[in-house]
């Protein structure tokens, strides 16, 4: 019959269409970058037999890959002098974020925003009672929330997703993945392809600024294979910049490269 014979034929169109885009513009190595930090934090770690870094090791590791990283320190929330020396330090207005895992966008929820003087962070350290280690950082200016997610599949390699970030994400479930490295133009069809790309459009922001965090966050995973998972969740994605205001980065022991994918052209 030959429905078998237009379905190959349509299957092998749209193939030809996908080598003409993303692939078409192989992913060339970003240079402006400073990996001998990022190693030195990583032994660190791995002598301290960590798992996961801590924020201020995440913000230099990202910062040396060229990533906007909104600025921050990590106090004991009961060490109230040193949480409002912090937010001096960094300038008002600041936002405070429980580190512990909560649900929601208030102080009682963990996560104080705008806080523009010392009564301010007063009031959202009672609120997010009991104490602990809070987040004290820099706001940032409104943007769409937007995920880049990087994790190292045993399969498949290092493989990055994109999509509407915040609190939600895994719920919301909008997300492109593509394998690492990729390209600029391979990152701005991922986010053409997912709601984030809609809305970044409806606000009336390009996608340049986030195909480089992407780019930047590959060229990261390639360059380290010790790192397991790195997931920025918000990157505030506004007209001039894409800033990541929370991160996680995870090690694991370093794999043999398992052979690409994108090398079956």
């Amino acid at each position: 019959f030959p429905e078998q014979a237009v379905a190959v034929l349509a299957r092998m169109a749209a193939y030809r269409r996908w080598l003409g885009s993303s692939v078409s513009e192989m992913p060339t190595p970003v240079d402006d970058v400073d990996p001998e930090p990022v190693r030195r934090i990583i032994e660190s770690a791995a002598g301290d037999r960590r798992q996961r870094l801590h924020w201020a090791e995440c913000q230099i590791v990202l910062s040396c890959y060229g990533i906007d990283v909104a600025s921050g320190s990590v106090v004991d929330a009961d060490r109230v002098d040193a949480v409002l020396a912090a937010a001096h330090r960094i300038g008002y207005p600041v936002a405070v974020k429980a580190t512990t895992g909560r649900t929601g966008v208030s102080a009682a929820a963990g996560t104080a925003l705008d806080c523009s003087d010392d009564d301010a962070v007063r009031r959202a350290l009672t609120l997010m009672a009991p104490g602990g280690p809070v987040l004290v950082q820099a706001m940032v200016a409104p943007g769409v929330d937007v995920r880049v997610h990087a994790v190292v599949d045993s399969a498949l390699g290092a493989t990055l997703g994109v999509g509407l970030g915040g609190r939600h994400a895994d719920t919301i479930g909008d997300v492109v993945h593509r394998l690492v490295p990729l390209s600029l133009a391979a990152a701005r069809e991922a986010l053409a392809e997912t709601r984030a790309g809609a809305a970044l459009a409806e606000a009336g922001v390009g996608t340049d600024q986030l195909a480089q965090v992407m780019a930047r966050v590959g060229q990261l995973l390639e360059d380290h294979p010790e790192l397991r998972r790195v997931d920025l969740n918000p990157v505030l994605a506004g007209p001039t910049a894409a800033t990541v205001t929370d991160a996680t980065i995870e090690l694991g022991p370093a794999k043999a490269d398992p052979g690409a994918l994108r090398r079956l052209q």
